[in-house]
């Protein structure tokens, strides 16, 4: 479930780097981030660009390299802030 995976997301932040009101208002929001909260999941590659795709010589996709960040997850977790 989606709740389940926020609030463990939230459980697991490094202390040190977020406020106890940002960890607190996660876990009472885990219940209402996700429309769906049964799935389906997504899995997101965290480094998905143009250079991590392998293409021959007339373009095709032969494959998706850099998987070690990547994990399934709930579709909203898919999604990035612009930079």
């Amino acid at each position: 479930m989606a709740t389940e995976f926020y609030r463990a997301w939230a459980q697991r932040i490094p202390k040190p780097n977020a406020t106890s009101d940002f960890l607190s208002h996660i876990q009472a929001a885990a219940p209402m981030i996700s429309q769906h909260d049964r799935g389906p999941f997504r899995l997101i590659h965290l480094d998905f660009g143009h250079n991590n795709i392998i293409v021959d010589d007339e373009f095709n996709v032969l494959g998706v390299i850099d998987w070690e960040k990547s994990f399934v997850g709930p579709c909203e977790m898919a999604s990035r802030f612009p930079i």
